[in-house]
């Protein structure tokens, strides 16, 4: 943990609640003494802005980042040091409740909970288990201010979010300049493709419903592999469509505690607000089937499982133009080549096919695999499978196109953007002797 001893009770407690990795003593010096005049300055900043109770901006999460920052930094500040760190300890003693939440609010208890305990563990056990060498990973919490603006050609930005932002940091000057690594991981239209083989019933029929249901309505269709766009052949578009509504309509909105709710809320105001003008959109082009913007309850962010339908040949660029992000989902029917109807949306994370047809797999997989960065083929016979919405950590995580271009996880590959390849040259024995002795930076 620090220098000195954190044997009082509040620190205890606080070391459950924001700890670091220690600093990096093998770092080169003058570095090292830029880094800790940098995070004086930080500390300096943060005295400046405590509140007299010893809080930062009355959050207990917030709170306990600030106070982990004066623990975990160089100076190993604790209880000895004055007010300035007993009072925040205190502050967050003092909103411990009764079920276990640790929390100013009720509307924040999940959060400040959540950023005071569980943040800080994943950097602790990344520092306990030595993933990195020391020095390697910080953690800043915070607007990253003009952070951006310093990247060069050593460095890599990995960035999730909406295209739009990251077309803006791909655009940054000093990105161009210094071709710096940029991994995106944004927008996709991810879509189920159900075969013409599979029917309207039997046991991959309904595996493709249930997968389709399940993928709009968990988290309330904000995650990034949520199916947006269902492909059926226009014979079974009608029973599709009644088969979806029944379970749709069914999805139980409201408060994630209650045990027979499915469906919670979205995440604030304006996202709800985004979800709305999304459906307007759609409503433009496509029938409403079922859900809307009509809200099911007269507060909070609630927006009810919707689904729209497009008819045979429609250009539906609605759909294919913006990704909805709730849940939110529209049938398109298809009659020849669904995998040109998949395309339109310029590329994505995620396929899923749902077909016994190995010729027509064979073909559609050809035709949409350039467009993706995963696909999943679904079949009853697979106990247990987490479904198109969930990434394995052994598969790429990322897609072309609208979908950012970047790559996350993958094993041992992903770890390939964050480093440098470099191609020796020279005597076999000298050039033999580097590649099996390997090289490290002093």
């Amino acid at each position: 943990m620090t220098a000195r001893s954190l044997a009082s009770p509040w620190l205890t407690v606080l070391a459950a609640l924001a700890a670091a990795p220690a600093f990096a003593q093998n770092m080169d010096s003058s570095l090292r003494s830029n880094a800790q005049r940098s995070v004086d300055e930080g500390l300096r900043y943060l005295r400046s802005t405590q509140a007299e109770d010893g809080s930062w901006s009355r959050s207990v999460g917030i709170t306990a980042l600030a106070l982990r920052a004066y623990v975990e930094s160089h100076r190993g500040y604790n209880e000895s040091d004055g007010a300035f760190i007993t009072r925040p300890v205190q502050f967050i003693l003092s909103h411990v409740n009764e079920d276990g939440s640790i929390s100013e609010t009720k509307q924040n208890e999940n959060y400040n909970t959540a950023t005071a305990m569980l943040a800080q563990r994943a950097m602790q056990v990344m520092a306990e288990k030595k993933v990195l060498p020391d020095g390697a990973i910080s953690l800043l919490v915070g607007a990253p201010r003009n952070l951006p603006a310093l990247l060069g050609a050593q460095d890599v930005l990995a960035f999730t979010g909406s295209g739009d932002t990251g077309e803006r940091l791909r655009a940054l000057p000093n990105v161009i300049r210094h071709s710096v690594h940029v991994n995106v991981e944004a927008d996709s239209l991810n879509a189920a493709v159900l075969g013409p083989d599979a029917g309207a019933s039997g046991d991959l029929y309904e595996l493709f419903l249930k997968e389709v249901a399940r993928d709009v309505t968990q988290k309330a269709g904000q995650k990034c592999t949520a199916i947006r766009r269902v492909l059926v052949p226009a014979e079974h578009a009608a029973t599709v469509r009644d088969d979806l509504v029944g379970l749709l309509g069914n999805v139980k909105v409201g408060n994630p505690a209650e045990e027979d709710v499915r469906m919670g809320p979205l995440t604030n105001a304006a996202q709800l607000a985004d979800v709305r003008e999304g459906v307007a959109r759609l409503g433009t082009e496509g029938k409403l089937i079922v859900g809307g913007g009509k809200a099911p309850f007269p507060k909070g962010y609630f927006h009810s499982p919707t689904l729209f339908e497009f008819a045979p040949g429609a250009s539906a660029d609605a759909v294919h133009a913006r990704e909805v992000f709730g849940p939110v989902v529209s049938i398109l029917a298809y009659t020849e080549n669904p995998a040109a109807i998949v395309a339109k949306g310029g590329g994505g994370l995620v396929c899923s096919l749902y077909s016994e047809d190995a010729a027509w797999l064979e073909d559609t997989v050809a035709r949409i695999a350039p467009f993706h960065g995963r696909l999943y083929i679904g079949h009853p016979k697979i106990e247990l499978s987490p479904g198109p919405g969930t990434v394995l950590p052994q598969l790429v995580h990322g897609g072309p196109g609208r979908a950012g271009g970047g790559e996350e996880l993958g094993g041992r590959r992903a770890l390939g953007f964050y480093l440098q390849r470099v191609a020796l040259q020279g005597s076999r024995p000298l050039v033999q002797g580097l590649a099996k002795a390997g090289t490290q930076v002093p």
